[in-house]
């Protein structure tokens, strides 16, 4: 049996692949839980860059801007799971826009050693 038929590649990589959306869908669930609203994104990301929600919100270009603008993207779509288009209008951004800022998030957050919430919290 080389496992699920949705996932093409060998037993051992579907069998990862499986375990590894096992676990995120776990981790959106239990930040769901935690009652974390969006807003609540916005400001960990603001206050990490040293900035004030509105600083995230729209196109401001400065590094700390977009830093923060970054991290709200990848920890609204990845972590809580929130559609981009509704990150769009939230930042007041284009979705194509969110689409780049979740992966630049992504090297951010692992290149920084940053989370949105302590995984044991």
């Amino acid at each position: 049996e080389y496992g699920d038929e949705r996932i093409l590649g060998s037993r051992i990589f579907v069998e990862n692949a499986l375990k590894l959306a096992g676990e995120k869908e776990r981790w959106r669930s239990k930040l769901a839980s935690s009652g974390l609203k969006p807003s609540d994104v916005l400001e960990r990301a603001a206050k990490i860059a040293g900035l004030s929600v509105k600083d995230v919100v729209g196109n401001g270009k400065r590094p700390l801007q977009c830093l923060a603008r970054v991290l709200a993207c990848k920890w609204l779509v990845d972590d809580l799971g929130q559609k981009e288009v509704a990150v769009a209008r939230l930042l007041g951004i284009t979705q194509p826009s969110v689409s780049i800022n979740v992966l630049r998030g992504r090297i951010a957050e692992k290149d920084r050693k940053l989370r949105l919430a302590e995984r044991g919290a």
